[in-house]
């Protein structure tokens, strides 16, 4: 008898070292059959869908704004977890993971009450 299928959401930062990480478990969670989503900058669209795994496109915020145009660091965590909150009520995960930079999907998650 096989293990049952599970939802896992996968959120990362979009520099390489958080994203190929990401990539690498999702790819392992697909094989084994569950359904990953994994949130990431469009850069790596490609890749993910590559992998198997459905891609959503994270929101990105300028590194380095215009004066007048940043937003503090809680502000834009606050706005990507608001951003985030339909793909997790849509997509309805078992399980969130999120890198150490993506505060915004254990936020979400935190507000869908859902585990991360």
């Amino acid at each position: 008898m096989s293990a049952p299928t599970r939802r896992f959401l996968l959120c990362a930062f979009g520099d390489p070292g958080h994203a190929f990480p990401a990539i690498a478990l999702g790819r392992a969670l697909a094989a084994r059959g569950h359904e990953v989503c994994l949130q990431t900058w469009e850069r790596w669209r490609e890749d993910v869908e590559r992998e198997g795994m459905r891609f959503e496109p994270a929101p990105e915020y300028r590194v380095f704004p215009k004066h007048g145009e940043s937003l503090k660091p809680y502000q834009a965590a606050v706005l990507a977890a608001e951003e985030s909150r339909p793909l997790i009520r849509d997509f309805d995960p078992r399980a969130i993971v999120a890198d150490i930079l993506t505060t915004a999907a254990s936020l979400g998650a935190e507000l869908e009450g859902r585990r991360w």
